[in-house]
Parts: structure tokens; sequence; C-alpha cells
């Protein structure tokens, strides 16, 4: 949801971005420049609301004008680097945090990529994580504007950096090691407050900032394969 207008922004599956200013009452494809676009991932910038960046099959992609045109990013030296997460930080303008998953090219390493001028510059950041590792969600827990922890749901695990990604630690403390985490929210009223969804369609939590984490009550039937979104109310 942009903040500023109220618009909501939608990635479709297979089928691209779509906005809506009524509510969702109505709906306006504005991805007609994303081709083959499975996305998967959309962040709106909270400084300059008509800057976004989407996720998909074939590529990050930004817009600086409200999605009426968009721009694929390279990231690599135009070897085709597969991104899914996307997130801006709140409190750094220009800082754009991107997670992916393997590439086309079996030599280069899949991961975190930070950029710190809206996209048009990256750097891989990777120190203790994966080398195979896909990237499924991102969520910032901020104590303050200093005070940042960027967690990393993977096929590999649950990672978490306290600076900027230049160094990456798994969650353990009563999370499964090793396991397929798939998304992450951090509660924006609570910045101890973590959920992260595992396959066998099992949620787990922290309250105190992924130090420790416990299990929450199973789903009710029918359940699915994976959670495949965690929001706080």
């Amino acid at each position: 949801i942009d903040t500023v207008t109220g618009d909501y922004i939608l990635g479709a599956y297979w089928d691209g971005v779509y906005k809506s200013t009524n509510g969702g009452q109505n709906w306006q494809k504005i991805s007609h420049n994303i081709t083959s676009s499975e996305c998967r991932g959309i962040a709106i910038s909270y400084y300059q609301p008509e800057v976004a960046f989407t996720t998909a099959f074939n590529g990050l992609f930004r817009t600086i004008n409200s999605g009426q045109t968009w721009d694929r990013i390279e990231f690599y030296d135009n070897i085709r680097i597969v991104p899914w997460s996307v997130v801006f930080d709140r409190f750094l303008p220009d800082n754009v945090y991107v997670g992916t998953s393997l590439s086309s090219n079996a030599a280069v390493q899949s991961g975190f990529y930070r950029s710190t001028d809206n996209g048009d510059t990256w750097e891989f950041l990777n120190n203790g994580l994966p080398g195979d590792v896909i990237c499924f969600s991102m969520a910032i827990s901020y104590q303050g504007s200093e005070d940042r922890r960027i967690f990393l749901a993977s096929y590999r695990g649950l990672f978490y950096s306290d600076n900027v990604g230049e160094q990456w630690l798994e969650c353990t403390n009563g999370l499964p090691a090793n396991s397929c985490y798939t998304v992450a929210e951090a509660a924006p009223g609570n910045p101890d407050i973590i959920a992260v969804g595992e396959v066998n369609n099992r949620i787990f939590l922290s309250t105190d900032r992924g130090n420790s984490w416990f299990q929450a009550a199973s789903l009710p039937p029918p359940d699915g394969w994976y959670i495949e979104d965690l929001e706080f109310a």
C-alpha cells in the first residue's frame, strides 16, 4: 500500500503488477514493460513514493513514475540473477535490499544484494549465507533509526544481519536449523516480535528479536504445503 496516496499495488503470479486507486474496487495493469512477469515482490520507497521495485522471474525492475514505465536493473555483469524479495530501508533513503535465488550461471552465487544509491549500483554481500541459498523473503526490525536487524528467510534456514548485510548469522535456539522458511515478518509496533513461516505449514514466533523461538499453534485443516504470507494486525 502506498502510504502517501493510499493506492494498492499488487503483484500477481504470472500476470504482472496491478494498481488500484479506489481501495481495490477496480484494477489497472501497470507492468506492460515487464515480460514473463511472475512478480514475487514489490517495494515502494518511503521517501519517494513514485519510486518502486518489483522482482519478476526474469529480473529486477524499477519505476520512477508510479508504475507508468519500468526499467530492468542489471545485477552482475549482465549474468541473469533471479531476484525474489525486495525491501526499502525505512531510515536510509537510498538503501534497497534484494534477495535472490539460483542464477542461470552456476558460477554465480545467489544471496543478498545491497544498493545504497536507489538501485543504480549493487554490492553482493553473502558472508555467512550458503552459496546456493534461495532468499524467499526479508523483514527488517528497527530499534530507532540507527539499529536495524535484517531477517532473511530461505530454503536453507533463517538468517539475520545487524550490519546491513555485511555479516549473516543463522537463527536457531528453538528454530529448526537448515529448514525451508518461506516468509518473515517483523511486527511494526514491536521490533522484538518476529514471525516466520516454514514448510510443513508451521509458524514460529520470537519475542526477543530472533534470539529464541517457539512454534505457534497449528493452523486448522485443511492445511497446505507452506505459508505464503504473514501480516501483523
